[in-house]
């Protein structure tokens, strides 16, 4: 956790002294939403869903309709058992870098955008809960962090709907790295479907 927490911390610190107060910045603003995500090569899994929260900066591109955005967010992925109670939790700080085509509408507050590019990943936490191990329903709780990989990375891609200071999103990710330390790994990967809101907090006057 510590590794991972640092990385994010000292991205965040940048994030904000530096990035956010150069004249270049088109806006940057919060976005939340829900991950349903699933680890692939596993069988007798089902889909689970996750939380994702965090914070955006967008940069135009000039005289283009292109823009580059990055991200900071705490993104939930793992699965649920089939033949169980067990959900596997793997929370990780990720750092999406991103292209974005916006798709010009004359004299509309409607603004729509597609985008990908590649992310990086910092696991923190990693547990598996066992939500039928007593009687209460509250569940059992073991760490598996020593099972699973640090550092994750791979592709993100979506499409978004600005409307005025409101961003309404559809993404998917597909992991690269497999997540599983080695010796236990048979090509687990995550992927997962999001659905994010946003807000800008400093949309530039164009």
């Amino acid at each position: 956790m510590s590794r991972g927490f640092v990385v994010f911390s000292i991205a965040l610190a940048v994030f904000f002294t530096t990035e956010v107060k150069a004249q270049f910045i088109s806006e940057f603003g919060l976005k939340g939403g829900i991950n349903i995500s699933k680890i692939s090569n596993v069988d007798e899994t089902n889909y689970k869903a996750g939380v994702l929260a965090g914070i955006f900066l967008e940069v135009d591109i000039p005289n283009t309709s292109f823009a580059f955005q990055t991200e900071l967010l705490s993104v939930q992925y793992g699965d649920k058992d089939s033949n169980s109670e067990e959900v596997r939790r793997l929370t990780y700080f990720q750092i999406p870098f991103l292209i974005k085509y916006g798709i010009s509408l004359p004299d509309s507050d409607i603004s729509p955008v597609v985008y990908f590019g590649p992310y990086a990943g910092f696991n923190y936490k990693a547990v598996v809960e066992d939500k039928g191990g007593n009687v209460s329903g509250d569940g059992n709780i073991r760490s598996i962090s020593d099972d699973i990989k640090d550092n994750d990375s791979g592709l993100l891609f979506g499409a978004e709907l600005g409307i005025k200071e409101f961003r309404f999103g559809l993404r998917y990710t597909t992991g690269f790295t497999e997540i599983f330390e080695a010796g236990m790994s048979d090509g687990e990967k995550n992927r997962a479907l999001a659905f994010t809101i946003g807000i800008a907090l400093n949309k530039k006057n164009n």
